[in-house]
């Protein structure tokens, strides 16, 4: 998602409902294994987004940016979260609350096709962190 271009009806509304907060670096959004208590949109700023391998090493899968949307999959599927989110550099970040993100979903079928395209984009990156993962052993 880029919200500096026309957003879509997801984007739209969520930025309607959002508490914008500034985060510093080094602190956490929130981590894997928690129970989801929203979706957070990225303005500026970076959130490194790791996760634990089967040996208990942490391990970077990625570096959300400006304009992204992360943790809508662990509340849109009502499951834990996959990784854990720390604030690389300082950010200004909105969240929207679970509640209201299912009250959003409901509200428009529209809305609805821009949730499958961002978890789309967000299976399609898994595979690239994928790659480079197995590129970097």
């Amino acid at each position: 998602m880029d919200l500096a271009l026309e957003p879509h009806p997801l984007e739209t509304a969520l930025l309607e409902e959002q508490n914008l907060q500034v985060w510093p670096a080094g602190r956490t959004l929130f981590f894997e294994g928690e129970e989801p208590r929203g979706v957070y949109l990225i303005h500026n700023g970076t959130i490194d987004l790791v996760f634990s391998a089967r040996d208990g090493r942490a391990k970077t899968l990625r570096v959300a940016r400006g304009g992204q949307i992360i943790g809508l999959s662990s509340v849109f599927s009502r499951r834990t979260h996959d990784y854990t989110a720390t604030v690389h550099s300082t950010c200004e970040v909105g969240f929207v609350d679970a509640a209201t993100f299912h009250r959003i979903l409901e509200s428009s079928p529209a809305i609805w096709f821009s949730v499958l395209r961002l978890l789309s984009e967000d299976v399609n990156s898994c595979y690239d962190c994928m790659r480079d993962i197995a590129l970097a052993r």
